[in-house]
């Protein structure tokens, strides 16, 4: 998908989910924003680094999933046990916080993935990429701690 589509399909999701938000569930204007900017971005973000989660195609061991299952552990435990309609009067205002806690966890993940993938494509350039652990600019440092 090229940029322009991706930045366009972003931005009619964040919109509906905000207007969705305000319109349905909470009339309040600033979280609706939230939610909105929270949803474009993650699916922004989403677009571009989907594919590098792994388990896409083939065969799944636990290996491969155990850190999706973690994380989707963790979002569904935090989202139950934190915006639930005992905590808030309205049923609308715990579907929004749900939403959030959601669309801030994926959005934190697939912040994390465009980081760590910079920071890959950085070290690549450098020349640092494959070096074993001892070989190169600060070979000093790594065998200190070993040798001590």
């Amino acid at each position: 998908m090229n940029r322009v589509r991706a930045w366009l399909l972003s931005t009619a999701v964040g919109v509906a989910v905000g207007g969705g938000t305000f319109a349905w569930l909470v009339s309040d204007p600033s979280l609706a924003i939230a939610l909105g900017v929270v949803y474009a971005v993650g699916t922004r973000l989403a677009i571009e680094f989907t594919s590098t989660l792994p388990g896409g195609t083939g065969r799944l061991d636990w290996q491969q999933t155990r850190w999706q299952a973690a994380f989707i552990a963790v979002m569904v435990h935090v989202a139950i046990f934190s915006a639930n309609t005992v905590l808030f009067d309205s049923f609308g205002v715990s579907v929004a916080l749900n939403l959030l806690v959601f669309g801030v966890g994926s959005t934190g993940l697939f912040f994390g993935i465009a980081m760590a993938r910079e920071q890959a494509v950085t070290d690549e350039s450098a020349g640092e990429a494959g070096t074993p652990k001892g070989i190169g600019r600060d070979s000093t440092a790594d065998t200190a701690g070993e040798n001590a």
